[in-house]
């Protein structure tokens, strides 16, 4: 069932490799390789692209990002809008993810967006990811970058996101074997990058020295903010991997790195110039550099991988997959010989490639070496295309909505019911329509009139949805600490914690169960924890000063609620506290 195609390039390591994925945001197959169209703006790339494996005829899945983790990371189906648009409904699946977790690797996603976008969380949730590091889990020291509307920012810079990356992963087991994965983002639109001058100028210096002909390089200059950004993006990268270049197991690591569709704003030559994409493996492993020009997809990357795995390190797989791919084609000569269906957005199916045809809507085309498209007139032949991608459509349908991907797991059904039931009965209540927010507000008012178990039934949906939504996991722990089940309570924040330890909330929890535990040692504990990660939180302050009170340190408590005062002079419990302190 794995078959190892990359064998015969890549020397076997001692240990399992760490796998490094790097997806770069709108990184499409016109900008990389010797005969891309707008070569010459990815030097980094270049190199490794040089001295590793290239494939300069791969194929994502869509022409947005939404379908790039599920297809590149689990050989997916679409479901009716997406795969990851499913949500907590999807069905019950495997992934890379899943199973290296499964064989003692350590999963992490890096990324500088709100992991809600797309429902991404949702899936890394169901996948078991170990460490998901978003635009929630920076501290001050990094700003965002430069709003666009009202206010709204894409989140954080790819130079930041690499370098908070290091702050989780050194302190790991560096002798267990990891999957990290990036998503980057700035060679999107607008194109907002830091020092934005600094590339614009970059961008003219290289331009010059290419030398392209009057016609290209008007092109170029009308695109030059899109060219300084993939310069940023592609110098952000090569930062990544100089920083993994100083860090143990760095020649025991392969670097798996592809575009996740073509940007739009440069139009595209073809019908196909979407979904064209560059793949790179790059590693200290590898034999000897070659470039292949067979095209492949994302839909081959988890079988490849995984059947590498499974042939030199004795990795412990399933017999039976979903795997909409198998294993890429290695040819070093130009040719197709996959069969798959296209995603170009959530709601349009309507690509297909069968061997070297592509069908396109109406159109038929045969696929040419540097990917471009010749009209087909076969109207039998489109004909048959079509029924193909209708066939694949009605199975695309079944086996997600009614959960056939995989044999019958008892757990999962159950739980699965459990879920559904749930849902049934909160529309039922009335509450089916609310998003996130309105069932928290909801349950906020039921845990404060008491009313636990509605309150939990509404945080629960909330959490299925979004599972880092820590202000609801938060209440869900108060309310069973207020039903007296402190070590659930506890649970639950230790859970948030797990998942972002900067999270003030969590240790004011675990402050409060112990204060009401009468335990006033482990209260100011969790405190000082707390202001660790937010030092001068006035909530964490005002129970440090509360446990110092109660171990009787009355003038160090009131040392505390001072500076406490001075931040948030109208403080409530500070100020109470205070005057019996006084008294």
């Amino acid at each position: 069932a794995y078959e190892d195609v990359l064998g015969p390039f890549l020397k076997t390591a001692e240990n399992p490799p760490n796998i490094v994925v790097i997806l770069v945001e709108g990184l499409g197959g016109t900008f990389v390789g010797d005969q891309a169209r707008y070569s010459g703006f990815t030097p980094f790339l270049d190199s490794l692209r040089s001295s590793g494996l290239f494939w300069d005829h791969f194929m994502s899945m869509s022409g947005r990002s939404f379908s790039a983790v599920p297809s590149a990371l689990g050989s997916l189906p679409y479901g009716r809008n997406g795969f990851m648009e499913m949500g907590h409904a999807m069905p019950n699946h495997q992934s890379l993810i899943s199973l290296l977790n499964g064989n003692d690797y350590h999963t992490g996603y890096f990324c500088g967006y709100s992991s809600t976008f797309d429902q991404m969380d949702v899936f890394l949730e169901r996948n078991g990811i170990d460490l998901l590091m978003d635009a929630t889990h920076f501290t001050s020291g990094y700003a965002k970058m430069d709003e666009i509307d009202d206010g709204f920012t894409w989140g954080y810079a790819d130079h930041d996101v690499y370098d908070r990356a290091f702050h989780f992963i050194d302190h790991l087991d560096h002798n267990r074997p990891r999957l990290d994965i990036y998503f980057t983002l700035n060679f999107h639109e607008p194109f907002i990058i830091p020092d934005q001058e600094k590339w614009l100028a970059e961008f003219s210096e290289r331009l010059d020295v290419l030398g392209p002909d009057q016609n290209m390089r008007r092109e170029f200059e009308t695109y030059k903010e899109v060219f300084a950004a993939l310069l940023y993006t592609d110098d952000a990268i090569r930062m990544l991997i100089d920083e993994y270049k100083k860090r143990p197991r760095f020649e025991e690591t392969l670097f798996i790195i592809a575009g996740d569709h073509r940007i739009a704003p440069i139009p595209h030559a073809t019908r196909i110039d979407r979904f064209h994409v560059p793949f790179i493996i790059w590693s200290p492993l590898v034999k000897e550099p070659r470039t292949m020009h067979s095209v492949s997809t994302f839909m081959n990357i988890t079988p490849t991988l995984l059947g590498h795995l499974s042939e030199n390190y004795d990795l412990i797989l399933p017999d039976s997959t979903h795997w909409m791919g198998g294993v890429i084609d290695t040819s070093k000569t130009f040719r197709s010989v996959h069969e798959m269906p296209f995603m170009r957005n959530k709601d349009q199916m309507i690509d297909y490639m069968y061997r070297n045809l592509f069908l396109a809507g109406d159109q038929l085309f045969r696929i040419t070496e540097g990917m471009g498209l010749e009209r087909v007139n076969d109207d039998e032949l489109q004909e048959s295309m079509k029924r193909w991608l209708l066939d694949f459509q009605s199975k695309n349908e079944y086996v997600t909505v009614q959960n056939k991907l995989l044999p019958a797991d008892s757990r999962f059904l159950e739980e699965r019911e459990r879920v559904l039931a749930q849902d049934a009965y909160i529309t039922e209540m009335g509450y089916g329509e609310l998003g996130s927010e309105g069932l928290y507000e909801l349950a906020r008012d039921k845990a404060f009139d008491g009313n636990y178990d509605e309150a939990r039934l509404l945080l629960g949906r909330a959490l299925r949805r979004t599972p880092n939504y820590h202000d609801a996991r938060v209440l869900l722990s108060r309310t069973f600490a207020w039903d007296g089940d402190y070590e659930t309570a506890r649970a639950q924040v230790r859970d948030i914690i797990r998942r972002n330890e900067q999270y003030y909330d969590s240790y004011s929890v675990l402050s409060d169960i112990a204060f009401w535990q009468g335990d006033h040692q482990n209260s100011q504990k969790h405190a000082e924890q707390g202001l660790i990660h937010n030092p001068g939180n006035t909530e964490l302050l005002f129970r440090l000063a509360r446990a110092q009170y109660n171990l009787g340190e009355t003038g160090v408590a009131r040392q505390t609620l001072t500076g406490l005062l001075q931040i948030d002079p109208a403080h409530e419990n500070a100020l109470e506290l205070n005057a019996r302190i006084r008294d």
